[in-house]
C-alpha cells in the first residue's frame, strides 16, 4: 500500500480549504463536516497512514497511534483535535443536535484548525532544535502572530532555557495581543530572566552586556505592528521568504510542512 503524500491529498485539501473557508453560500454544516475531513487528512500525514486505507478519527487505534507520537497525549492537541472532530460529527449524521453548526461553530473549528498547524510546527522543532538552522527560524517568522504564539508557548513548556524561543514568543505576544499581555509575561518571569545574562566573547574575554529581563522588557515595549494575521495575508511573504534553500532532512521537512499548510489557501487583496 501507497503510504501517505501531500501531492495524492491536494487536490482534496484545496477542495476542503476552498469549501469551508471561502464558499460564503456554503452552509455552515457543510463547512464543519469539510474541516472534520481535513483534519483526517491531517491525521493521515502524522500517522504515515496508507492512502487506500480508512481511517477514523475517533476510533481507538487511531488515538493510540496519535498518542504513541505524542500528538493526543498532549491536551493543547487534543482539546483541538476534539473540537474539529465532534462538530464534524454533529454535522455529519441525521441525529438532530441543538445550535449545531452556527457561525460560532465555524469560526471554532476554524481557529482550531490553526491551533493543529502550531501544534505540527510544534512537533516539527521537538525533532529538530529552535535556532539550530537560522534560515528556517526567520521563515518560520513569516507565519501568523497567533500561530507562532501557540507553538512557541509549547516550546517554551518544554525548553525553558532557549532564550531564542522566548525572544520569538515576547514578539508573537505583542503582534498577536498588545505590549501589555506581553510586558505582563516577561515581568511574571522576572526573576529567572534577571539571573540570565547576555554575553558576547570580545578579545578573548566573555563581556556581560545586559540581563535577558532587560534585553525582553524593552521588546515588550516596542511597538511591532503585524503586517499579517492569517495565513491568506502572509501567503506572499511565504512565496518570498517562507522557503529555505538547502538539501537537508531539517529542510525538507520544514518546507514541506509549510507548503502543506498553505495548500488551497488564497491571497487575499
Amino acid at each position: 500500500m501507497e503510504r501517505y503524500n501531500d501531492q495524492a491529498y491536494k487536490s482534496t485539501i484545496e477542495t476542503l480549504i476552498s469549501e469551508s473557508f471561502y464558499f460564503e453560500k456554503l452552509s455552515n454544516s457543510t463547512k464543519l463536516s469539510n474541516i472534520r475531513k481535513y483534519l483526517e487528512i491531517i491525521t493521515r500525514r502524522i500517522l504515515k497512514y496508507p492512502n487506500e486505507k480508512n481511517l477514523l478519527l475517533g476510533h481507538e487505534k487511531t488515538l493510540e497511534q496519535l498518542s504513541k507520537k505524542g500528538f493526543y497525549s498532549n491536551s493543547f492537541f487534543k482539546e483541538n483535535y476534539d473540537i474539529i472532530k465532534k462538530l464534524g460529527n454533529n454535522n455529519s449524521h441525521t441525529k438532530i443536535i441543538p445550535n449545531a453548526g452556527s457561525d460560532e461553530d465555524v469560526i471554532k473549528a476554524q481557529d482550531a484548525l490553526i491551533n493543529i498547524y502550531s501544534f505540527l510546527f510544534y512537533d516539527y522543532f521537538t525533532k529538530y532544535r529552535f535556532g539550530h538552522n537560522l534560515d528556517i527560524i526567520r521563515a518560520f517568522s513569516i507565519l501568523p502572530p497567533i500561530l507562532r504564539f501557540n507553538c512557541l508557548s509549547l516550546l517554551h513548556d518544554n525548553y525553558p532555557e532557549n532564550m531564542l524561543i522566548i525572544d520569538k514568543l515576547v514578539l508573537s505576544m505583542v503582534k498577536s495581543f498588545d505590549n501589555n499581555y506581553a510586558i505582563s509575561w516577561v515581568n511574571k518571569n522576572k526573576d529567572y530572566l534577571s539571573s540570565k545574562t547576555l554575553s558576547i566573547p570580545y578579545g578573548g574575554v566573555t563581556i556581560v552586556t545586559d540581563t535577558y529581563y532587560n534585553v525582553f522588557i524593552n521588546k515588550a515595549s516596542l511597538k511591532y505592528p503585524p503586517l499579517y494575521k492569517t495565513l491568506e495575508e502572509a501567503i506572499k511573504y511565504y512565496e518570498v521568504n517562507g522557503i529555505v534553500e538547502g538539501d537537508t532532512d531539517e529542510i525538507n521537512e520544514f518546507n514541506k510542512l509549510m507548503a502543506f499548510i498553505y495548500i488551497g489557501r488564497k491571497k487575499s487583496n
